[in-house]
């Protein structure tokens, strides 16, 4: 369920409304939504035959590695330790905030009160993750669970 959790992405909750404002038709919307989703199956197939290809455990770095040498190896490692996720976390807990804060909107500054939210969820998850392994591994499996049945 980890490995499910991980593929179908977080970003099914926050850009359904954007596209749906820039598209201007649900039926054009939909027709973006297939497209895009034939573009990142396409992208899934040449993930897929790069790990056939390079056997090796880590990811997306030990392709770039081999296919371009230890300095873009190092460039694309480095850069998703220091920008990459650390963006995407802010994203996604901020749209966490957001749409908690949606439920309850009486709350008087919501930027700062959504911020604060973001980062006590930030912690929240690291705390569990030093607390105990079993405990991230069974969460993690709830949630998965939870992403899929929400779809």
């Amino acid at each position: 369920m980890i490995i499910v959790g991980a593929i179908v992405g977080s970003g099914i909750y926050i850009s359904p409304k954007g596209i749906l404002e820039h598209a201007g038709t649900s039926g054009y919307a939909l027709i973006l939504w297939i497209l895009s989703g034939l573009v990142a199956s396409m992208g899934a197939f040449c993930y897929a035959e790069a790990g056939a290809l390079i056997p090796k455990s880590g990811g997306e770095y030990p392709v770039i590695l081999e296919a371009f040498g230890p300095i873009c190896g190092f460039t694309f490692a480095w850069t998703c330790t220091t920008i990459i996720r650390p963006a995407s976390l802010a994203i996604f807990t901020s749209a966490f905030a957001q749409y908690a804060f949606s439920i309850i909107s009486d709350c008087g500054d919501t930027v700062v009160s959504q911020k604060l939210l973001a980062c006590a969820a930030i912690w929240s998850v690291c705390a569990i993750n030093v607390y105990s392994m079993n405990l991230t591994q069974s969460l993690t499996k709830i949630f998965g669970y939870i992403k899929i049945a929400s779809l």
